[in-house]
């Protein structure tokens, strides 16, 4: 809206739009004289909003059918062709009904009114294998991305004060310029002679965000943009691309692996284990290395030594979130 009026600086008005304008800080909320919302009369009862139908949807999702083999993106884009800026998702194979919307104002009531304990749902794969497959990793700790309510509150309590820091991210600035160079290096590389990237690409942006994820999460440079990599560090490519993948199928798209272990899950398992023993790897090789080497300047300190310093296994979690949601 703002964009479309021209102002002319001629009064004190003028300035303080603008100020307004270029400013990332919210407006508070204008909420009538009883504190409630004025729109929420006009608010669309839950069994009115629009319904992706059981049916409609198990025959969409099957080969041949209308949202078969789409992307995330894709798939939200025809829903949006087929319902409208709302829709519901039934909840079917053991899941809750989930409610989209693909209006931002929606979104910007949404997180204005869900108090300081959101409950955001996650990755139920993850959930399960943390909590029930290797609790003994985990310790209860669900990490950032699984956590919910005050357990998601005191976990961040733990990672902020860490992780938001400007002298922090200072830190990183050379580093990660430096692997920002060598990826431009292999860019320039795998070019052809018409200056055109291989239809596989995508997996050096996957390589190219894990070894970026190595050097914030595991202090580490893991050595994937190498054109040589070793075995371990070959695996640490395929595992968290196929484990993606696999997410993708169980977490997003109608799967019965709540009722039976299918094969595919039983495999996201495995893949879990073997990034979480890479983790715990490169983890006890940063301890070593720390003990040995320790930084007495407290602001020269890695995300990690920090972390490490103040709980162990908040270390593991964090860098096991850092390493998946960043090559995601």
């Amino acid at each position: 809206m703002l964009r479309s009026i021209i102002f002319k600086p001629t009064s004190s008005a003028f300035f303080a739009a603008k100020i307004r304008f270029q400013s990332v800080q919210a407006q508070p909320q204008q909420l009538a004289s009883d504190g409630i919302d004025p729109e929420w009369p006009n608010a669309l009862p839950y069994e009115k909003i629009p319904r992706l139908g059981w049916l409609t949807m198990l025959r969409g999702f099957a080969p041949g059918g209308r949202y078969h083999n789409l992307t995330v993106l894709d798939a939200h884009r025809r829903f949006r062709e087929d319902f409208g800026d709302l829709l519901v998702i039934p909840g079917i194979l053991g899941r809750k009904d989930t409610v989209v919307s693909y209006s931002p104002d929606d979104y910007e009531k949404l997180f204005r009114t869900e108090g300081h304990w959101p409950n955001r749902r996650g990755l139920d794969t993850f959930v399960h294998y943390r909590k029930h497959v290797r609790p003994d990793v985990f310790k209860g700790l669900g990490g950032l991305v699984n956590e919910q309510g005050e357990s998601w509150q005191r976990f961040r309590t733990i990672v902020n004060p860490v992780m938001l820091q400007p002298k922090t991210i200072r830190l990183y600035v050379d580093k990660l310029d430096e692997v920002a160079r060598e990826f431009m290096g292999v860019i320039r590389e795998i070019r052809d002679e018409k200056n055109e990237l291989p239809a596989d690409f995508n997996q050096w942006l996957n390589r190219w965000a894990l070894e970026t994820m190595g050097v914030l999460a595991l202090d580490t440079r893991l050595g994937v943009l190498d054109k040589e990599m070793s075995t371990e560090i070959s695996n640490i490519v395929k595992y968290n691309r196929e484990a993606l993948e696999l997410m993708y199928q169980l977490d997003i798209l109608p799967s019965i692996w709540k009722f039976y272990k299918t094969k595919s899950f039983k495999r996201l398992m495995t893949l879990f284990d073997e990034v979480t023993r890479v983790v715990m790897v490169k983890v006890n090789e940063a301890v070593v290395r720390l003990e040995k080497n320790p930084t007495t300047n407290n602001d020269n300190q890695s995300v990690l030594e920090k972390l490490l310093k103040i709980d162990r296994n908040v270390a593991i979690v964090m860098a096991l979130d850092m390493l998946l949601a960043g090559v995601d």
